[in-house]
């Protein structure tokens, strides 16, 4: 996958087909527009902002938590067969730039023959572009348009806000359903308090990129990936107040694994929500406790 971060790189010479817009996660409605651009005769490509436009727009406050990190979002499109990223920076430039020297620069200049976008999609200064002037815009350069509707999960239209919300508030289930996949985080083993160890229940600590957003404190079914591996696991978020805990952590009981993977890199997928964090009388009360939530994610 070629990435281009310069819109003044005019050196493509097969017809391009290009989805439109951010998308933080990849939720099943930004699948529909990828599939539509793979699945066209162009060759496929994404275009897109290193950050999200109402952060930028906003001024610099309390910036929006991402479902995935941009690494990832790189992976996830070369997986899925998109041959260039078009990524660029939402710069004053890019705030000030109207509707139609968007579709001229950054489409028509770019070879762009094709664009799938969602029902919501705007562009241009002020957001004054929405999917009607795309489709009118691209006309004039013999673009072909494309405008997914909304795509509904159990009544509800699929968006990130939505995804976030649910992973908030710890419903890692219901947020599957809309990524169509499980949301994951993934981190680097560090050495924690090893309490756990001392109770049988050794634990993974995780440091996740900041930025990214993580599910509400509480304990969860977990499947963490280590080198390729797939394992049951449990994974509590929260200040672990049963041993007097200070900082918030993201650990991880990896059942049937006795590794050390400190320094590496693990994948930790939420499947579903088991308890609240709540702090027991005793450590064998917790380790009562931990069994109980080991055998939830071994019935899974």
């Amino acid at each position: 996958m070629r990435i281009i971060t310069d819109h003044n790189q005019h050196d493509i010479n097969e017809p391009i087909g290009a989805a439109l817009g951010y998308f933080d996660g990849f939720h099943i409605g930004h699948m529909k527009i990828i599939s539509s651009v793979l699945a066209s005769s162009y060759t496929p490509a994404l275009i897109t902002f290193s950050q999200r436009p109402v952060d930028v727009i906003n001024g610099g406050g309390t910036r929006t938590k991402k479902l995935m990190s941009a690494s990832d979002k790189m992976e996830f499109l070369k997986d899925a067969g998109i041959k260039y990223l078009f990524i660029y920076d939402f710069s004053e430039e890019m705030m000030a730039t109207s509707p139609e020297d968007f579709v001229r620069k950054y489409l028509a200049e770019n070879n762009v023959r094709y664009v799938c976008a969602g029902y919501n999609y705007t562009f241009g200064a002020q957001g004054r572009g929405n999917t009607d002037t795309l489709e009118k815009l691209c006309s004039t350069y013999g673009i072909k348009t494309d405008i997914c509707p909304p795509v509904k999960c159990d009544g509800l239209p699929v968006s990130s806000s939505l995804i976030r919300n649910c992973i908030q508030e710890g419903n890692v289930s219901f947020a599957a359903k809309l990524l169509g996949r499980p949301f994951y985080l993934k981190g680097i083993v560090t050495e924690g308090r090893r309490i756990g160890r001392t109770i049988g229940f050794p634990t993974a600590n995780t440091v996740v990129e900041e930025g990214l957003i993580v599910p509400a404190w509480g304990v969860y079914y977990t499947v963490t990936e280590v080198n390729g591996r797939r394992f049951r696991s449990i994974t509590n978020i929260g200040n672990n107040p049963t041993v007097s805990g200070e900082t918030v952590t993201i650990e991880t009981h990896i059942l049937d694994f006795d590794e050390d993977i400190y320094g590496e890199t693990i994948k930790v997928e939420f499947m579903e929500f088991i308890r609240q964090e709540k702090k027991f009388a005793s450590l064998d009360e917790l380790k009562d406790q931990l069994k109980k939530d080991e055998a939830f994610a071994r019935s899974r």
